[in-house]
């Protein structure tokens, strides 16, 4: 991830490079809840090659090509007539 993106704190949002340990939002695809957690473990290393994702809907976010994420299609009921 680039320096400013954000994690979830129990405190607001901070930034990735100024994150100093402590609880983040983790969110449970089993149960659709979010919640805050200590993570177990998280790399930081330098990085050459970035994937820059942006959408027309709001996301632009940049990750490194070791970067799992989690994704959720929803289709549009009006142009596709279905959920």
């Amino acid at each position: 991830m680039s320096g400013d993106t954000e994690c979830l704190t129990p405190t607001g949002w901070k930034r990735i490079d100024q994150y100093d340990g402590g609880p983040v939002g983790q969110f449970n695809p089993e149960t659709d809840l979010m919640s805050f957690a200590q993570p177990e473990q998280y790399i930081k290393k330098p990085c050459k090659e970035m994937l820059h994702i942006k959408t027309a809907r709001g996301i632009d976010q940049k990750i490194s090509l070791e970067h799992t994420v989690l994704v959720r299609q929803v289709k549009n009921e009006a142009r596709d007539g279905k959920l």
